[in-house]
């Protein structure tokens, strides 16, 4: 088991030299000094302006902040750290998020005029705008003050500057230490400078819930603050949260980077997909009676996902050509909010970047894209901005609007860009074989210590080779999921395929098969196991 830990430690992306105590047991004190990052001093300076104890501002109306987020799990937290921190300052603070179907992401000149209307004075974006040249000039045009906060990459031809602060590690004059926040993490670091350390524990935990659901790199401080922020979730003071908790049987000791990306953000990005984006915002920022009807809406919602985007999935698939360097699938009928599930499911089926799109109305569509590692999905669609209306995100993930009639165009274009960038499509990488002895719960608190896992910071893939299978089970209610028993050397062993049901009939009892699996721990009725998550399998050769 040493050897084997050795090994998996040596698998990882961070150098040896980076799994420090740092790495393994970080404090708030480890997070990097806010005013490093380009435009904070400004920032800060200019919302304290803003609350009263200290404010010249004599026209209380005017001192109002308007806080504008995103509406997916990144900038719905993003908007709930800095309301509810700048609140806690005495601000008087309200905040918008955009309709997903009919606004899209960014600032929009029609929401601008009704926050004008509510005689605001200082605007701040989360997770959006660094890209919104033209409506932050019109917002400071109608008399608006803005700051943007953002973590997207920055368009030179489409930067703010009629802001008067823009936060941003991404700015080529920025020379802040970690490049890989998400908005969440953005939005903490302005509230660092605004509070003392020991205020910071709940902001941590929004900060890692975006962090975690916008699958930014967990390295640096995007790890730091993962880490401490997963830890605080254990004994969360946000009703919000511990309401979920306890309704969904979950132990507080089993909370990890799991508990967010399959059962957090879900349900809090259904509002947006399918519903009400408030209604999550309004889980943590609304009257507390009327959480439990809250998270009833959005389960009910994530449900109501689910099925609609294994039908377009279904229906997309159809599209695939295996042949291509990249993947477009179109349909016009196709709902906005399932779009970059459907992209992210196929880009993963068959590791290449992939573009969802729907038809907007009779001359636009709207797509999703989603790339694998290796891949650059804004540098594409920059690439080829001259057939677009609007674009933004970042490398794995962004989206944008076009007409109709340069669809196909956009589609061969997107195709013979990646086909001549030749990216070769990575294989499964081993950190090691091993025999089934040692799979046992001391590997599990090994690579807990390591945790949380996630892009820039994968989970451990181990093998074995030569089991022969005992048993295939289908789980779940449609069968998505299924249950593998195998045995080697008179031990036997239990792996589980999460959204891998397809692959029972290529899997028969008595075979011989190479797995491919990560470890991982299962609380079930306040006992603990260990899970085996299969990742891959094949034909013993």
């Amino acid at each position: 088991l040493e050897s084997l830990k050795k090994a998996l430690i040596e698998s990882f992306e961070v150098p040896l030299s980076a799994i420090d105590q740092v790495f393994l047991d970080p404090e708030i004190q480890h997070l990097h000094d806010p005013f490093l990052m380009s435009g904070m001093d400004k920032a800060v300076a200019k919302i304290r302006e803003y609350l009263p104890q200290i404010s010249n501002i004599k026209d209380q109306k005017s001192k109002r902040i308007m806080i504008y987020g995103d509406f997916d799990t990144d900038g719905v937290t993003s908007t709930i750290i800095l309301v509810q921190a700048l609140t806690q300052l005495g601000a008087v603070v309200s905040y918008r998020i955009p309709d997903r179907t009919s606004h899209s992401h960014g600032l929009k000149k029609e929401i601008i005029d009704e926050i004008v209307e509510k005689q605001v004075g200082l605007l701040i974006t989360c997770d959006c705008g660094i890209n919104d040249h033209e409506e932050v000039a019109y917002a400071v045009s109608k008399g608006l003050e803005v700051i943007v906060t953002d973590h997207h990459d920055p368009d030179p031809k489409r930067f703010p500057r009629e802001a008067l602060a823009v936060v941003n590690p991404l700015l080529d004059h920025c020379a802040y230490p970690d490049q890989n926040l998400s908005g969440a993490g953005i939005a903490l670091k302005l509230v660092q400078a605004l509070l003392d350390p020991c205020e910071l524990e709940p902001y941590l935990e929004m900060a890692a819930m975006g962090i975690i659901a916008d699958c930014v790199p967990l390295r640096g401080e995007s790890r730091i603050i993962a880490k401490l922020g997963l830890e605080a979730l254990k004994d969360t003071g946000w009703e919000g949260l511990r309401s979920f908790f306890i309704e969904q049987e979950i132990d507080p000791d089993a909370i990890n980077e799991e508990t967010v990306a399959f059962h957090l953000a879900p349900r809090i990005n259904a509002a947006s997909r399918l519903g009400d984006v408030m209604m999550a915002t309004q889980l943590f920022l609304g009257e507390p009676s009327k959480i439990d009807a809250r998270w009833g809406y959005l389960h009910n919602l994530n449900e109501k996902r689910k099925v609609l985007t294994d039908q377009t999935l279904q229906e997309a698939l159809e599209q695939v050509d295996e042949t291509a360097a990249c993947q477009i699938v179109f349909a016009p009928h196709w709902r906005q909010g399932i779009l970059g599930l459907v992209a992210s499911r196929i880009s993963e089926k068959y590791t290449q970047p992939v573009l969802a799109v729907r038809q907007v109305d009779e001359y636009l569509v709207s797509g999703s894209c989603r790339a694998p590692e290796g891949f650059s999905m804004i540098e594409a669609l920059r690439a080829n901005e001259d057939l677009l209306l609007q674009y933004g995100g970042h490398a794995g993930a962004a989206g944008f609007t076009c007409k109709l009639s340069n669809l196909r165009t956009l589609e061969q274009r997107l195709k013979d860009y990646f086909a001549a960038q030749n990216i070769e499509k990575a294989a499964l990488s081993l950190a090691a074989l091993v025999n089934i002895e040692v799979l046992n719960m001391e590997l599990v608190d090994f690579l807990n210590r390591l945790a949380p896992f996630g892009m820039g910071h994968q989970k451990p893939i181990l093998g074995i080779e030569g089991l022969q299978i005992l048993s295939v089970q289908p789980m779940g209610q449609s069968g998505d999921h299924f249950r593998l028993t195998g045995s080697k050397d008179d031990q036997v062993v239990e792996l589980v395929g999460f959204f891998k049901g397809d692959w029972i009939t290529q899997i028969t009892p008595g075979e011989i098969h190479d797995v491919a699996f990560t470890v991982g721990d299962n609380y079930f009725q306040g006992e603990r196991k260990i899970q085996l998550k299969l990742e891959d399998i094949r034909v013993m050769g």
